[in-house]
């Protein structure tokens, strides 16, 4: 996930991402900070807890989305103002023979430029999270039982499909990287279109 931590200070416990290691007996913990814990054990009640607490830290990222969307105007006012400027720089022919202090400026501003495209695309990226998200739950109960829709996974891709055979919690925070919310809204079309049609009494032959 994002990291959506409120002070600079609470990065060092805020958790990112819990993957699996190879053995299959450990988890790794990767914090907002960068640390990783490589030997926590990996258990049903461990990944619970670590699910139930990136889920707290995403509750709290929701209420707060006005201030992303906010950071991402200005994100794209920053990289529109900067723009014009470095284009001109880079491509102009007197670039050559611009002076000392001059260059500085130039520099700065090409600089200035990079700068607000990269924070553009983590603005961006935390928006489009949280979209994701708030559609999921959205959808909680349709999503809860899925296997009522024999037809819900035909539009999805072999990678989203496995999810939902391997994971008890498909949609969780732990595998929040794992799909898109365009796969969330492919499978709730296909449920849509098999509800319409068992409420005009059309019927499906049960598979085994």
């Amino acid at each position: 996930m994002q990291r959506y931590n409120r002070i600079k200070e609470d990065k060092t416990t805020y958790i990112l991402d819990v993957t699996q290691k190879k053995d299959d007996e450990t988890l790794i913990v990767t914090f907002g900070d960068g640390h990783k814990h490589t030997d926590v054990e990996n258990t049903d009640a461990n990944l619970q807890k670590l699910e139930s607490i990136m889920e707290e830290q995403m509750k709290d990222a929701i209420k707060r989305e006005a201030i992303y969307k906010i950071r991402t105007l200005i994100a794209t006012g920053s990289v529109l103002a900067t723009s014009t400027g470095s284009i001109a720089l880079i491509g102009s022919e007197s670039m050559q023979s611009i002076q000392a202090n001059e260059f500085l400026t130039a520099s700065a501003t090409i600089l200035g430029f990079g700068a607000s495209i990269i924070w553009l695309i983590r603005e961006h990226s935390r928006i489009s999270e949280l979209a994701k998200v708030k559609y999921r739950d959205q959808n909680i109960d349709k999503f809860a039982n899925i296997e009522s829709y024999t037809h819900a996974l035909d539009s999805s891709s072999n990678s989203m499909k496995r999810l939902f055979e391997e994971s008890q919690n498909p949609l969780g925070m732990l595998n929040i990287g794992q799909y898109k919310k365009s796969d969330l809204t492919k499978i709730i079309k296909e449920m849509e279109r098999e509800e319409t049609l068992k409420e005009k009494g059309i019927t499906y032959i049960k598979r085994k």
